[in-house]
């Protein structure tokens, strides 16, 4: 008897499946698998099947004929690893009641401190860097987590070339083979620590930060580019860092899209790890920068790679904003006036609104005697205080001498809410309301619930061409909100 396991889903209620995440290697998705094994207590077989390679069910017979042929030779090994004849993983083989006779690592009290490292000797943890690709690696690594592998090459009908399972892997490839090399020599060397590696933007950098400090993981710092470092000191000081001088990918330097650095493997390999000390082990955060696909929130994704499966449901999605769902704004001294800073520039052209949506909107702020300030780095023909972002002290300010804040799905509305606690609108236009949306209850994201959104689209609308979004809500929509929670 086999229980096979075929690998990711997307899942609406927790525990049911193993759920897709963006930013997850194929060994993360493995060691969920074979955590499932072990908690359901299978008696068969298990099958794990390499998330990295879509097997199709006529493809699986060969194999499964392969595996039958050798049974009882499995049995004489704690795992046994089935390749192609030029080593490339296609699955996992746990003999009968190897995995549930092994009770998983209890997850951390929360009472320990949350990124206090895991033992190396945790399999279930350890499991997450089998690259999920190369066999021999694979098998090497397993050895040195104290298992009795054995490394089966199948014949004929599994030599591939495969389809892969996750989307864009390719781009995600080598860096699930550097990662799981890392992991071997830091552990041969001595105890391996695990940091969290997040090079990429402001927003992305906010959202590990605050996974960090809330939820239980067996990371021990965290890694990101000096232009970042700064929000990490403010959610959680206390987190130690490793900063890389280098720019991120797709900014600065590497800003133009055929950067060699853009490529993120290259990136990995060329600029992270040789600056990290020998013992650290990376979680690559942002292999794949597509992360519209999912079901769950960029959070809850984030949270499946750095803890646990649980741990995804803190983060749940929400749903746009009714006018009815008034935001509660606290009001200002005595009076009725309101604050109101507004943010317009999303980082892409496709994410700031018109200069007409501004006007429109200062028009109703002036019949109600509110006042507003604009953060953006444009010069605009308007009789509003404008200022740029200067620095995170600056915004810190910003926000201390405002009430609420109305902005573009962007970093300085979701440090404002997330960090502060600061009532905010999250204005939603091109991009993802479901993934980047937050439950929090002074948030409210709203937007024209276009179904062509979220398109991701940077300089030009594919469907009406021009440079202007339609899916953003009107002024007085964002009035209703701030209204009725006066």
């Amino acid at each position: 008897m086999f229980n096979t396991f075929l690998g990711c889903h997307e899942t609406s209620a927790p525990g049911s499946e193993v759920p897709y995440s963006f930013c997850a290697l194929p060994g993360r998705y493995i060691a969920e698998l074979c955590e499932q094994a072990a908690r359901h207590g299978l008696g068969g077989h298990a099958l794990v099947l390499s998330p990295a390679v879509d097997l199709s069910p006529a493809e699986l017979q060969p194999l499964l004929a392969a595996l039958g042929q050798s049974r009882a030779e499995a049995t004489r090994w704690d795992v046994t690893v089935l390749a192609t004849r030029n080593g490339e993983v296609l699955a996992y083989l746990w003999p009968a009641g190897t995995l549930s006779s092994l009770q998983p690592d209890a997850e951390p009290a929360r009472a320990v401190h949350r990124w206090e490292q895991l033992p190396t000797a945790s399999w279930l943890f350890a499991l997450r860097f089998l690259s999920g690709i190369d066999a021999p690696l694979d098998v090497a690594l397993l050895q040195r987590m104290g298992w009795r592998v054995r490394l089966q090459r199948c014949g004929a009908g599994l030599d591939g070339p495969w389809k892969p399972a996750l989307p864009s892997f390719p781009n995600a490839a080598q860096a699930a083979r550097l990662i799981a090399a890392r992991w071997l020599s830091a552990s041969e060397a001595g105890d391996a620590e695990v940091w969290a590696l997040m090079p990429h933007h402001a927003g992305d950098v906010l959202l590990v930060a605050d996974i960090l400090r809330t939820a239980p993981c067996g990371v021990k710092g965290l890694i990101v580019n000096r232009r970042y470092a700064a929000i990490v000191a403010r959610m959680v000081p206390e987190l130690p860092l490793c900063v890389l001088d280098a720019d991120p990918p797709t900014r600065g330097r590497f800003a133009t899209p055929g950067h060699p650095m853009n490529d993120e493997a290259r990136y990995l390999e060329e600029v992270v790890l040789p600056h990290l000390p020998p013992h650290v082990v990376p979680v690559w955060l942002r292999p794949l920068r597509g992360y519209q696909e999912a079901a769950s929130t960029v959070s809850a994704q984030l949270a499946f790679v750095l803890s646990s499966t649980r741990d995804m449901w803190s983060w749940p999605t929400a749903s746009a904003a009714k006018p009815a769902e008034a935001l509660p704004v606290p009001r200002h001294g005595q009076t009725e006036s309101l604050r109101v800073l507004l943010h317009i520039d999303g980082g892409w052209p496709l994410k700031v609104v018109s200069n007409d949506w501004i006007d429109e909107l200062m028009e109703h702020f002036a019949l109600r005697g509110w006042s507003a300030s604009i953060l953006s780095d444009r010069a605009l023909p308007i009789a509003v205080p404008v200022h740029r972002f200067e620095s995170l002290d600056a915004l810190d300010h910003l926000l201390d001498a405002h009430d609420v804040l109305v902005g573009a799905d962007s970093f300085p509305v979701h440090y404002a809410n997330i960090h502060r606690g600061m009532p905010t609108i999250c204005l939603f236009g091109p991009t993802s309301l479901r993934n980047l949306a937050s439950a929090r209850p002074n948030y409210r994201a709203i937007s024209a619930g276009l179904d062509c959104s979220p398109c991701g689209a940077r300089a030009i609308c594919p469907r009406h061409g021009g440079e202007i979004c339609r899916n953003f809500a009107t002024p007085a929509e964002v009035i209703a909100l701030l209204d009725g929670g006066r």
